[in-house]
């Protein structure tokens, strides 16, 4: 958890990052897929590997003598975001890393989904999704209609669609909310790989905060080997 000593300092490197962002949040806003071009800046660098706990090969985001922030509490998660945003929303919510689905992922998943998970980051720039909305249910998780069950052979399978999923088209990973039967017991998240068959996603053309790139995700006979 972050030092009350050092919040100053790291609200400060924080808001140093911020005005990358604001250098680029102009052109990511006219062409979103130009993200990939400034990769290399170290705001964007260390939006990539925040939230990712060292022992899963995570990096500080901010050193301050002897303590080390990665980005894991929810103080260290606000003053990031807030100023991270202040710079350019558009930008921060485009960036790579592990985002939103790293809370589930480190509450809830597995030695080995963690290990799955944080590995697509560590080995360089990698998008990740959170896929909870979808076109006709938004976002009430006990009402959506995406859905989780076992085919003819027994294997488990992922079918349904999700809508306005930011980095969805550009995300090699991410976490899809799905029901396994109608009661908020049966609510499930499936990790999902970019890879797998069947799935497809499709950017959409939004006005605003285009930088995220929001997305039509489509799930068809998507075979899955667990889910959290």
């Amino acid at each position: 958890m972050i030092q009350p000593s050092t919040i100053a300092v790291f609200e400060q490197e924080m808001r140093k990052y911020a005005a990358e962002l604001r250098e680029i949040g102009l052109v990511i806003d006219r062409e979103p897929e130009r993200i990939n071009e400034f990769t290399n800046l170290e705001s964007i660098r260390t939006i990539n590997h925040m939230m990712i706990p060292p022992e899963y090969g995570g990096e500080p985001i901010v050193t301050v003598g002897q303590e080390r922030y990665y980005g894991l509490s929810c103080l260290e998660r606000v003053i990031a975001i807030e100023q991270l945003s202040a710079g350019d929303a558009g930008v921060f919510l485009g960036s790579p890393g592990p985002s939103m689905s790293s809370v589930i992922i480190s509450a809830l998943a597995d030695p080995q989904q963690k290990e799955r998970y944080y590995s697509h980051f560590l080995k360089g720039t990698a998008w990740s999704f959170f896929a909870l909305t979808e076109p006709e249910k938004g976002s009430d998780a006990t009402e959506i209609g995406t859905r989780i069950s076992r085919n003819g052979e027994g294997r488990l399978e992922l079918n349904g669609q999700k809508f306005y999923i930011g980095n969805g088209h550009r995300a090699s990973i991410g976490l899809v909310f799905a029901q396994t039967n109608r009661t908020p017991l049966g609510i499930q998240i499936a990790l999902v790989d970019k890879s797998i068959s069947g799935f497809t996603a499709k950017p959409l053309d939004t006005m605003g905060v285009r930088g995220v790139q929001l997305s039509h995700l489509t799930f068809d006979a998507c075979q899955l080997e667990e889910h959290i």
